[in-house]
């Protein structure tokens, strides 16, 4: 009688581990054949990491039913999109790898964001929560509230620019201490910064916000 309360244990314990596993589905793609990733979702979690496989991976889990996963490529850019249109609240959990530096366009509700060794970034959120490391590109974000945090191990030796748009939130850059920027914000008494601003430097920051906050720090 106890062994089979066990085994009946193990089922109960260890099959929902296994069934929310085999919700994720995945997709692949040759890699010379993506230029760019563009997502247009509702909400959920994208975490994008860096891949030199010949095929790129797009695993993705549904969290709930209100819509399809769409996935399809247009002019050597990946689209991925999970919307409920115009009700939203469709969300979807995805992990992508594709080659370095790929730049990435993402259009959410709100969405938790990772994104390491990506190009150029633009982001459009209504409530964002980013986490983006050693990019390579321009970026550009807007949003109304939220937190963002970019850091760089080091900064590429071309010029890149960084456009943030808010309502509120923080944006957080982590520089190494041998870096430049330039700084152009509207109201400047929401910047804190380890750095002067610097005329000639390869990274300028623009910072328009009603009541967020940039900070930029020294590693």
């Amino acid at each position: 009688m106890k062994k089979h309360l066990y085994l009946l244990f193990l089922c109960l314990t260890v099959s929902p581990c296994l069934a929310m596993e085999d919700l994720f589905e995945e997709k692949t793609f040759p890699s010379s054949k993506i230029k760019g990733l563009k997502f247009k979702i509702d909400g959920g979690s994208i975490d994008i990491k860096p891949s030199n496989e010949e095929n790129s991976k797009i695993r993705f889990k549904k969290n709930n039913n209100k819509g399809d996963v769409k996935i399809f490529l247009d002019k050597e850019e990946l689209n991925i999109e999970s919307t409920n249109s115009p009700n939203g609240g469709f969300i979807v959990d995805y992990e992508v790898f594709v080659e370095k530096e790929t730049p990435v366009s993402i259009t959410t509700g709100s969405s938790k964001i990772t994104v390491e060794e990506m190009g150029d970034l633009d982001v459009m959120a209504g409530t964002l929560k980013l986490k983006a490391k050693n990019l390579s590109g321009n970026n550009n974000f807007q949003f109304a509230s939220g937190e963002a945090e970019i850091d760089y191990n080091d900064i590429p030796n071309h010029s890149m620019s960084s456009h943030i748009n808010s309502a509120s939130g923080k944006i957080t850059f982590f520089f190494p201490s041998n870096a430049s920027v330039k700084i152009n914000s509207v109201r400047p008494n929401l910047v804190e910064s380890d750095f002067s601003s610097s005329l000639k430097a390869l990274f300028p920051i623009v910072f328009n916000s009603v009541s967020g906050k940039l900070i930029i720090k020294k590693k």
